[in-house]
């Protein structure tokens, strides 16, 4: 074990309540440590040397017998953060819009040249995000020879996720030391919606990244000494905050901003310019008013542009839509979520690990009047992380559209709360430990079976339900019937929770398989917690998330694409489309089909249009959902058209989101010069 000197033995002791305790486990030590504190604040002892700040070997607390250098560390948390971000991320569909959209505009880009204002292979420009994202796309596609592609869609967000799991170790790093920093970077890693959102071409993960970045360069330039706070050091976090606005829109200051602001009011700071004397002091230290000129600077242009050159229509689509309209539920088009909408998605998303969010609260609410003192460096630490958590949740709950991706900034906080939180655990009940003669190891074993008993008794109504229910209609039908199951699975989740189901039914060994594993990982998390060895804790909750996740990506996903992915279907659209004859599209489109069918592609906004679009005797195709082939058949103008090929019924099942390719004039097929087998089936 890694064993730190006298002095930061001293040091380390000021800084975590554990080792406060551990110096006689009375209030009285707690107070000795707290003047210590108190007397180095006032000789001039910087703050990041009291929170462990460069001290690469941290507490050694927490990897009882375990030793690596820092580059080695560093490269297998990277390594393990690839592989969960990356390993067969190319062979899933383009299931989200955004990532449909973003290979349109990537791919129009390559095509066109025209780069400042993204467009849609409709020629339409992308009025809904900004265009960071997507110069992204088209850059790693003009590097991968020109093609757009799965891999390069989502490859922005991948690299974001891997350097986000980076910045998450330095700032724990920052915080306390190296090995919190790494636990930090575990956690996240095996953060379930983290992991996900990793794998996908949205924009979220890089302005999560964005955000990240900036309240870490705001800690460390906030906690610097005066003489060495600079405007220029100061630059690169308004540039960040600039890069944000490129990547997602105003929303991105208000998410890095809001944190700090309610991090300098817990500590006592005045932070409004008119109500409290000496604000324009604080936001001076900050630099704010260069800063946000540099801001304004960076950003502005590009939006000055896009308003000129959409005559306007970026503004009302994008700002006004797309941030006032989701933030105050003045459309009707956009659904409101429920108050409570984020409590169970926080809970969900951020397991396994929000199993030990209670008792890190728990252990945060009895010393809350502690996070108050401005000079205890342990409260520094947490009450950051607690505003930076509880502004966001609070910001994005009063916002009235909710998805559970707007909650992935916050991850970071969670991981790094709960990184301290487990750091701080272990590194009182080790001291405590070493002056505790050894327990009994029969008690100690008697109290693991109690406690597995009891919590077996409390599942034993859940496990049962379940049993039934999978024996009789099925685990996922039966959730269904409940509102809340309702509301917070999306289709995806049912889909691949019915694939779990059909697989348990055909290989009934996996029930028992599951159960072994099930069990030993309870017994490990247990016998963690209670002998404080968090290497068998973080076994505990990492490997069977691990598991489930090898599981879901080499047998889940593959069964399911098929029943979601368009680009078969737009195979047979491509042999028909021309420059003369385009591909109609009724209602909406679909931005995966579009993409992977290219141009040319019309959309038909009303029924009427289509209908004028069939009276001639000229072959017209239309592109339209299945469910609405029902109306093309009672309308008499529309009913002799034929479907010429649809994906409703593939060889793994139903398709999720079927289309229908119709047409007007039934021989149109056949004199098609680019016939072929394909394009003459009823059903691919």
């Amino acid at each position: 074990m890694i064993r730190l000197t006298e002095t930061n033995e001293t040091v380390h002791s000021v800084a975590n309540l554990g080792h406060a305790q551990a110096e006689g486990g009375t209030r009285k030590a707690i107070a000795r440590a707290s003047m210590d504190a108190t007397s180095l604040e006032h000789s001039g002892a910087d703050l990041t040397s009291l929170t462990g700040e460069g001290n690469e070997e941290g507490a050694g607390t927490l990897w009882q017998g375990v030793r690596f250098p820092l580059w080695v560390s560093v490269s297998m948390l990277l390594a393990f953060a690839s592989f969960v971000f990356a390993w067969r991320v190319e062979e899933r569909g383009l299931w989200s819009s955004h990532e449909g959209r973003a290979a349109q505009n990537a791919q129009q880009m390559l095509r066109t040249g025209h780069w400042l204002i993204p467009t849609l292979i409709t020629n339409d420009p992308e009025v809904q995000k900004p265009p960071m994202y997507y110069w992204a796309v088209a850059a790693f596609s003009l590097l991968g020879g020109g093609e757009v592609s799965a891999w390069t869609v989502r490859l922005p967000s991948v690299l974001a996720a891997l350097t986000g799991i980076g910045i998450v170790f330095l700032f724990g790093r920052r915080l306390w030391d190296l090995e919190t920093g790494l636990l930090a970077g575990i956690i996240l890693t095996t953060t379930t919606r983290y992991a996900w959102l990793a794998r996908v071409g949205r924009i979220d993960m890089l302005l999560s990244l964005v955000v990240l970045l900036a309240l870490f360069v705001f800690w460390r330039e906030f906690h610097r000494d005066e003489q060495e706070r600079t405007t220029k050091r100061w630059l690169g976090f308004y540039a960040l905050l600039a890069l944000g606005v490129l990547i997602k829109g105003p929303i991105a200051v208000v998410l890095t901003m809001l944190p700090i602001a309610t991090y300098l009011w817990a500590r006592g700071e005045p932070i409004l310019p008119v109500a409290q004397r000496g604000a324009w002091g604080t936001w001076h230290r900050m630099r704010l008013l260069p800063g946000l000129l540099a801001v304004a600077l960076i950003a502005g242009p590009w939006f000055a542009y896009a308003f000129w050159a959409t005559q306007g229509a970026y503004f009302w689509e994008f700002v006004v839509h797309h941030n006032f309209d989701r933030a105050l539920g003045t459309s009707s088009s956009l659904k409101s979520g429920p108050v409570w909408f984020y409590i169970p998605r926080l809970l969900v998303d951020c397991f396994p690990w929000s199993i030990l969010l209670p008792a890190a609260g728990l252990t945060l609410w009895k010393h809350r009047q502690r996070l108050v003192q401005r000079e205890d460096p342990w409260s520094q630490q947490y009450l950051f992380l607690l505003s930076w958590v509880i502004s966001q949740f609070v910001l994005l709950t009063l916002v009235s559209f909710k998805r559970a991706d707007y909650l992935l900034p916050v991850y970071p906080a969670v991981a790094l709360l709960l990184a301290g939180w487990m750091r701080d655990r272990f590194a009182r009940f080790e001291d405590r430990n070493a002056t505790r003669p050894q327990r009994n190891p029969r008690r100690r074993a008697r109290w693991v079976l109690i406690s597995a008993f009891a919590m077996a008794t409390l599942t034993a109504p859940l496990l049962l339900w379940a049993t039934i229910e999978f024996l009789k209609k099925g685990v996922v039908e039966s959730l269904m019937e409940f509102s809340l199951a309702e509301r917070h699975l999306n289709l995806t989740d049912r889909f691949m929770m019915g694939h779990v189901e059909r697989l348990l039914r055909e290989n009934w060994p996996l029930l028992g398989i599951s159960a072994v594993v099930i069990v030993g990982c309870v017994w490990l998390f247990q016998t963690g917690w209670h002998e404080r060895r968090n290497q068998r804790m973080i076994a505990g909750l990492a490997l069977p998330w691990l598991v489930c996740f090898l599981f879901q990506i080499h047998l889940i996903l593959p069964a399911i694409d098929p029943l979601r992915e368009m680009s078969r279907f737009a195979e047979v659209i491509r042999t028909l489309a021309t420059p003369e004859r385009p591909i109609y599209y009724f209602g909406k489109f679909d931005p995966d089909l579009v993409f992977h069918a290219g141009p040319p592609a019309r959309l038909v906004g009303d029924w009427e249009e289509l209908v004028s679009l069939g009276e001639g005797d000229k072959p017209c195709f239309v592109v339209m959902k299945a469910s609405q082939l029902p109306w093309v058949k009672r309308d008499p103008r529309t009913r002799n058209w034929e479907v010429v090929a649809d994906n409703r019924h593939t060889s793994f099942g139903d398709h999720r989101d079927a289309r229908i390719l119709l047409t007007n004039v039934p021989f149109a097929v056949a004199d098609h010069p680019r016939r072929d087998e394909e394009t003459s089936t009823r059903s691919l």
